[in-house]
């Protein structure tokens, strides 16, 4: 069921009205879709570690799954995405509260199919922990503007 509802991303936000800029507007929608469903989902998590702690951006803790959302508005910014979910691989391993993972990776095109995407984790090793749902929806980064004074 969650991963059922991580793949439903740009419906619910869409339904918000919310036409998202950064992944804040995205996970916040998120946040409360993932916590209405789920009564032990935590928007705030912390997976220690002995040098750095991780903060995944929330998760479902019956279900031992932490969740990270990543926003990309171009295709450098889904490759960007996967490194830092490669940082986050590390970090997170060996938790034993938190022991499943998702990425969910909102493009606002289709910059990158979902195949791909896991094959990368693949790669990585991360097959039986991690799993990537790539979706499409509206939204744009807000664009810079110049000003001449």
């Amino acid at each position: 069921m969650l991963e059922n509802i991580l793949r439903k991303t740009p419906v619910l936000v869409r339904r918000r009205g919310v036409e998202p800029q950064n992944e804040k507007h995205v996970r916040e929608v998120m946040h409360d879709y993932l916590g209405a469903f789920f009564t032990e989902y935590k928007p705030e998590i912390t997976i220690t570690g002995v040098m750095k702690d991780f903060k995944p951006d929330g998760g479902v803790r019956n279900l031992k799954a932490g969740i990270e959302f990543k926003f990309a508005d171009t295709h450098a910014e889904v490759t960007r995405a996967m490194g830092g979910i490669f940082e986050d691989v590390s970090g997170y391993s060996g938790s034993l509260d938190w022991t499943r993972f998702y990425t969910v990776i909102y493009q606002t095109d289709a910059f990158e199919s979902e195949d791909r995407v896991k094959s990368e984790l693949a790669r990585a090793g991360t097959v039986m922990t991690w799993k990537a749902v790539l979706v499409t929806g509206a939204g744009a980064r807000k664009k810079k503007t110049n000003t001449i004074a």
